[in-house]
């Protein structure tokens, strides 16, 4: 299936428009106790604000936070991110982690980027937003890393591992940890 650029570019642009105007991007991935945003639940939530300035991205702001769900973690999840129940525990819920780390470091109408944040992540902040505050999550633009490597790259699949590997970005990276997962993103 041929993706359609056009739509895709005009996002792109709109980006750097907005980059180039003093608006900061923040690339961002959360790790997740499953993968239906409207069941599911955010465990750990990273991010790396980025102020771009003659001709170079310049970190301003990093974010590392980790969320205990209120429900007990799929022993599949755990598998795949290798966050436990005991690993959250004692970390705020949810809605402490909206209004004490995310919001403050996202704030209204952030610019992001991450990988697949357009399909999975921005779903899951989605339903964040709303349960903690009652707001809508609306991004100012957005800068998904997949759509590049799937238009670009030609791999067989186009997962961020395969992808980071292929561009040897994936040195000292443990994937599916979501600060190391911004890390490698942004390389």
């Amino acid at each position: 299936m041929k993706l359609s650029t056009r739509p895709y570019r005009e996002e792109v642009e709109k980006v750097v428009i907005l980059l180039i105007a003093g608006h900061p991007l923040i690339m961002y991935d959360v790790e997740t106790t499953g993968l239906k945003s409207l069941t599911s639940k955010i465990l750990s939530c990273s991010a790396i604000k980025y102020q771009y300035k003659e001709g170079m991205f310049l970190e301003v702001g990093r974010m590392d936070c980790f969320i205990n769900p209120g429900m007990p973690i799929p022993e599949e999840a755990s598998r795949v991110n290798g966050i436990t129940n005991e690993m959250v525990a004692d970390r705020p819920d949810e809605w402490t982690a909206f209004e004490e780390e995310i919001y403050p470091f996202f704030g209204d109408e952030p610019v992001l980027g991450g990988y697949n944040i357009a399909n999975f992540d921005n779903k899951f902040m989605e339903y964040l937003w709303l349960r903690s505050s009652g707001l809508e999550f609306k991004p100012a633009a957005v800068i998904d890393v997949l759509r590049m490597v799937q238009e670009k790259m030609h791999l067989k699949s186009a997962t961020l591992e395969n992808a980071a590997k292929e561009l040897g970005a994936d040195i000292g990276i443990k994937f599916h940890s979501s600060l190391d997962d911004v890390q490698v993103t942004q390389r």
